[in-house]
């Protein structure tokens, strides 16, 4: 799962033409959800440390998956707002680019029929991962399993970083390996 090309800080941008509600939205969604640990107000007057940190939060290139919890957190802070009609067009843009961004190539893992014990699935999907030169996708992945509230949220998020097939040699552009000639 590549980086989408977007920031907090396009965020940040997009709702600029809002009501101040929904920056504050924004910061709130980045503290809840552990990008920060203190109010970006309190980072932008603290030490240079934090300034630089809140700095380098806000220009990071973001996940698919974070993108959509924060767009998703924000949406639900403010779906009872009068603006948040306004809103639902920035919700709607990037959404699609965390959507089209987990479209890209995933690499096949065959996951069905293996022993359905999360940490060995895990397992497996990571080493396809690494296997695909995707180390800090893998990493990324196994973080995020490893504090998930359950099982299916594990498997959601396996899915997120692989083709679960039950084949990890089938794929679409496969070769015939038969000789032609035997069938002329």
């Amino acid at each position: 799962m590549k980086n989408t090309n977007v920031t907090i800080k396009d965020i940040q941008i997009d709702l600029e033409e809002l009501d101040t509600e929904y920056r504050e939205a924004l910061a709130k969604a980045l503290m809840d959800l552990k990008y920060i640990n203190k109010s970006p107000v309190e980072m932008r007057m603290g030490t240079e440390e934090e300034k630089e940190e809140l700095d380098r939060v806000y220009k990071k290139d973001l996940r698919p998956y974070q993108v959509e919890e924060i767009i998703r957190y924000i949406s639900k802070e403010m779906k009872e707002d009068f603006q948040f009609e306004s809103y639902k067009t920035i919700e709607e843009k990037y959404l699609k680019i965390a959507e089209e961004s987990k479209e890209k190539k995933k690499p096949k893992c065959a996951l069905i029929g293996q022993d359905g014990n999360i940490f060995n699935l895990m397992g497996i999907a990571s080493r396809t991962l690494k296997h695909n030169g995707m180390r800090e996708e893998s990493e990324e992945m196994v973080n995020r399993i490893t504090n998930s509230h359950s099982y299916y949220d594990a498997i959601a998020i396996i899915g997120e970083y692989v083709d679960i097939s039950d084949n990890e040699y089938e794929d679409e552009d496969e070769e015939d390996y038969y000789d032609d000639e035997e069938f002329e």
